[in-house]
């Protein structure tokens, strides 16, 4: 077929096929959360519960491992709808008729700029191909100082007029969070106290949505005893706070199989005392290892971060149990135990 058509015909065709993949890579949250298939909605239960609480809930706690989906797969995926208006038919969470205004926060203002604004735009060169599709992209402000940095995305409403969507972060101080009433504040990573006070404030009149997901990695801090009282390491959903916590592992999604979760850990070694993990282990191992499985593990990095850093990861031996490995920094040996999975499930 293709050899009975004219060189000017084949330009044609070629142009065509390159603006249908522009345009497909330009919509990427169609992409999410199908009806069929490997990666089917209801293979994410805790990603759905997720969203729905936010029709319920001011405050959510997305508690989650890395590589679970929490930033991009929640976080991103979220922010998206909320600025465009485009939600989903099986949708159940908060949504707004109108054009909003938000703001996504992070660690560094380099780290928004490396993790936010990629998963929300795509890539400096490749603008429009994050989660927030492109032809929704009215106008986007840079960060002034920050190469590459975006300060501010306006996006065409369904409802009419432009969403707007500020990125900030935790380096630039309580300050730079004072003064305007948010819609929805999507804070990606664990803030301090007080930058969470300011968000509480930023969405009180507005009756507005607060998402936070993070691997905990500053262990029982203020923020997050804010949403676990007492330490108490549960799934739970507060009427009187309006808060709701999730918890999300390893097991909780189809996209990481047993194959690929055995790859990415192995046990740690002991390290001699007074030495520290090589530069990177401490936080992936923390923040991946210890929720890969059990609830037990979650407890145990909560509980131990404020006395050293815990060094965890999880082998299955093809038998129903599965051997844990706990490692304090400056400790000879790590600890290990071993859990069925009938004890695992009680455990949790």
């Amino acid at each position: 077929m293709l050899e009975s058509l004219t060189l000017q015909e084949k330009l044609e065709l070629q142009a065509l096929l390159s603006e249908r993949i522009r345009r497909d890579n330009q919509r990427k949250w169609l992409t999410y959360y199908p009806d069929e298939g490997p990666l089917r909605r209801e293979l994410y239960p805790k990603h759905m519960q997720c969203f729905a609480d936010g029709a319920h809930y001011q405050q959510r706690l997305f508690m989650a491992a890395n590589r679970v989906g929490k930033t991009e797969g929640v976080g991103a995926y979220e922010v998206a709808l909320h600025l465009t208006g485009n939600y989903p038919t099986w949708w159940n969470g908060r949504r707004f008729d109108r054009k909003t205004k938000g703001w996504a926060a992070g660690d560094t203002r380099q780290t928004v700029r490396d993790i936010l604004v990629e998963k929300l735009l795509g890539p400096k060169n490749a603008r429009g191909t994050g989660m927030i599709p492109g032809e929704s992209i009215a106008r986007i402000v840079p960060m002034p100082g920050v190469p590459d940095g975006v300060e501010l995305v306006e996006v065409r409403s369904k409802h009419g007029g432009n969403s707007r969507l500020s990125f900030k972060s935790f380096d630039q101080g309580r300050l730079s969070f004072q003064g305007t009433e948010q819609d929805f504040v999507w804070l990606d990573e664990e803030p301090p106290a007080d930058i969470y006070e300011e968000c509480l404030t930023r969405t009180a009149t507005t009756r507005g949505l607060i998402l936070l997901t993070f691997t905990p990695l500053s262990g029982l801090s203020d923020v997050v005893l804010m949403f676990l009282p007492g330490g108490d390491i549960h799934e739970q959903q507060d009427e009187k706070s309006s808060r709701s916590v999730i918890l999300a592992t390893w097991d909780d999604v189809p996209h990481l199989d047993e194959r690929a979760k055995g790859n990415a850990f192995r046990l740690v070694p002991a390290f001699p005392a007074g030495t520290r993990a090589p530069k990177g282990i401490q936080r992936s191992a923390a923040a991946q290892s210890t929720m890969c499985s059990s609830r037990i593990l979650l407890s145990l990095i909560l509980r131990c971060h404020r006395t050293g850093h815990v060094l965890m990861a999880w082998m299955s031996d093809g038998t129903g149990r599965r051997q844990y490995g706990a490692h304090l920094i400056g400790k000879p040996r790590p600890a290990i135990f071993t859990l069925s999975t009938t004890e695992e499930r009680q455990s949790r």
